[in-house]
């Protein structure tokens, strides 16, 4: 009811502004003709740009460029003219709307004061609907700030999360290339595990036989050195028996000397066999040392029951000394003793031959399963 009693006050003031304009409408175009013709040469002065004088006349007389831009302005203002001739049409039909109006708000003010009442409601349910809507768009805009709040941390959720995917990508193809590489790696440690395993196999068989060979060379060796000793107490015998029997001695003298000379001949291979005996003990310990990087316990039992070994067989080899001792001393007959001295210094040179091919040979031997040690260790 507001808007329509402001439509009908503003259509009122245009209707009597209209009439106004109706009623004096030639005036008006005059007065609008006297102030373009007075700014028409004002226009045409700043329309040239140097030709000729200033204010100097188009054609011979000086109305006709007046009459020129009067009826140009007649041509503009024509449908100016034509529009404003709309207008007063438009300005009656809406000053009789008008009238109608402000009878029909006559009739509904004549009412009574219910209607004023209703108004009033409605305007202030307006005004209430108004403020929540205008409560409603600025939650709206809130929300849509939110929103492109939200938009923006989904955006940028979504570029981390495809960052997050390529470094999950990229790690997955390094683990990948990791897996492969400790499966090649695996692949080689097996392969030199069982290289290793091979040649530790092989150390210990040479190791076996080495030390096998050794103990042999080493019986030997005490053999040889039992021998000699037995040649040396055979010889005291022999001078015993020349202070006996001086004739005896004198003939076995030479015979005697020839032993000598053959039993230093057998303490020189003794001494040999002694350093042979000492160099196997050195490849011995050397064996030891490289047995000791595999199997440190199993060697040094081994030592161990080789120290054993010694030991008993010194031990019997003592008693067989003393055996032999008590066997001589019990001989009775001087020649039957110089024959048997005779025969086993033969039997003994024999041996100490044998002896010496024996240990050559083993020699040869050693230094072969030497050089395939020292092949093995380096």
């Amino acid at each position: 009811a507001a808007e329509v009693a402001v439509a009908a006050a503003e259509r009122n003031v245009l209707a009597s502004r209209l009439m106004v304009q109706s009623r004096s409408p030639k005036k008006s175009r005059g007065a609008s003709v006297e102030e373009e013709s007075k700014r028409g040469p004002q226009r045409e002065r700043m329309s040239k740009s140097g030709g000729g004088r200033r204010g100097s006349p188009i054609s011979g007389s000086p109305a006709d460029p007046i009459v020129a831009f009067l009826s140009a302005c007649e041509k503009e203002l024509s449908p100016a003219l034509d529009s404003l001739a709309q207008a007063h049409a438009e300005a009656d039909t809406l000053r009789r709307e008008c009238e109608s109006l402000a009878q029909r708000l006559a009739v509904e003010e004549g009412q009574g004061g219910k209607s004023r009442a209703v108004v009033r409601e409605a305007a202030a349910q307006t005004d209430h609907d108004t403020s929540a809507a205008r409560s409603l768009q600025e939650q709206r805009e809130l929300h849509e700030a939110r929103v492109a709040v939200l938009m923006v941390e989904l955006r940028e959720e979504r570029a981390r999360s495809s960052r997050e995917h390529a470094r999950a990508v990229a790690a997955g193809e390094q683990f990948a290339a990791a897996e492969e590489l400790a499966a090649s790696r695996s692949a080689r440690l097996a392969v030199l595990d069982e290289e290793t395993r091979q040649h530790g196999l092989e150390l210990r068989g040479l190791s076996a036989a080495a030390r096998e060979t050794a103990r042999k060379e080493l019986a030997e060796a005490e053999q040889l050195a039992a021998l000699r000793q037995e040649a040396s107490s055979m010889k005291e015998r022999v001078a015993q028996q020349e202070l006996d029997q001086m004739g005896l001695v004198e003939l076995l003298r030479n015979e005697l000397r020839e032993q000598y000379a053959t039993l230093e001949e057998h303490k020189a291979l003794a001494g040999e066999a002694h350093e042979c005996k000492a160099a196997l003990a050195e490849m011995a310990e050397l064996e030891f040392e490289v047995g000791l990087a595999r199997a440190a316990a199993r060697s040094s039992a081994a030592a161990v029951a080789l120290r054993q070994e010694h030991g008993a067989a010194s031990e019997e080899l003592h008693a067989l000394q003393r055996e032999l001792q008590i066997a001589l001393a019990e001989s009775a007959s001087k020649d039957a003793v110089v024959a048997t001295v005779v025969q086993e210094h033969t039997s003994a040179s024999q041996e100490v031959n044998d002896l010496a091919q024996r240990l050559s040979v083993a020699q040869h031997e050693f230094s072969q399963r030497e050089v395939a040690v020292a092949a093995v260790c380096q």
